[in-house]
Formats: structure tokens, sequence, C-alpha cells
């Protein structure tokens, strides 16, 4: 991303790719342009490799149980989320809602909420995660391992 556009940091790209009337600075049209095209082929390479999870949902053998953004870009970028739940409208009833934050989730320490309307034959869903927590989580499990050979 950072040769295409200047930065791999998304919220950047995304306020550069489409920025708002009310921002104080907007993106120059090189910016404006090359952000643009960041944002397009990540969200082609993303719909290319969620496709065959969601064609095979509709055949006789479903592989695709939700669809759940997480992490950085999952969490954050709304653009992002509806962008890639309007390419699967065809699926029935997926579409965006304004479900808030889960309250029983939210309170033992797991945000989540659905996107998408109940009953959807393919829920989506964004889980906001701790990538900071699980690594901590993971080193510590390889040390333990590692202490007890």
């Amino acid at each position: 991303w950072t040769a295409l556009c200047g930065t791999n940091d998304f919220g950047v790209i995304t306020s550069r790719a489409f920025p708002s009337e009310g921002d104080k600075e907007q993106p120059s049209h090189d910016d404006h342009m090359s952000s643009r095209l960041t944002y397009q082929l990540y969200l082609d390479h993303l719909l290319s490799f969620l496709s065959d999870y969601v064609t095979d949902t509709l055949s006789s053998a479903p592989q695709l149980d939700a669809l759940v953004f997480s992490g950085g870009i999952g969490e954050r970028s709304s653009r992002l989320r509806a962008d890639v739940l309007s390419r699967f409208r065809f699926i029935e009833e997926l579409a965006q809602t304004q479900g808030g934050l889960d309250k029983a989730a939210n309170e033992q320490g797991q945000g989540r909420r659905e996107i998408t309307k109940k009953g959807s034959k393919v829920p989506a869903w964004v889980v906001e995660t701790s990538e900071e927590d699980e690594m901590v989580r993971m080193a510590e499990e390889a040390l333990q391992a590692a202490t007890s050979r």
C-alpha cells in the first residue's frame, strides 16, 4: 500500500479516498486518486477471497456461517463493511442495520454487534479484538511449552 499511496494506514487511505466536505484539509488530487485506487484494490482482493465462500453458501453444502469483521480495519471502517455487504446483497436479507454493541458481550469485555438484519441467511458481525492481548497470550503459551520440555 505504501508504494501506491504513501501510507499503510487504512484510516488515512479511506479519508483521502473519500474526503468529507467538512474536512479541514482536503487531499491533493494525486493523494485522492492513489488512495482511491488503493482502496479499490484492497476491496477487490477481499471480495475475490470471500466470493468462493459466499457462493458455496448458496449451494447445497453451505460453507459460510457468518461474515465477521474484526481487527483495526474490520472494526473501524464502516465504509469497507458497507461496500462488502452491498456486493453480496443478493444473499437473502444481507442488509446492513444500525445495531449497537451487544450489551452482554460488551460487559464481558467482548464488544460485538450484528450489522445484518435478524434472520439473514448469512449474518455479519463486527467483533472488537485486541491483537496485542492475543500476541501476549500466544507468547505466554509458547514460553510455557518451551520451559516444560
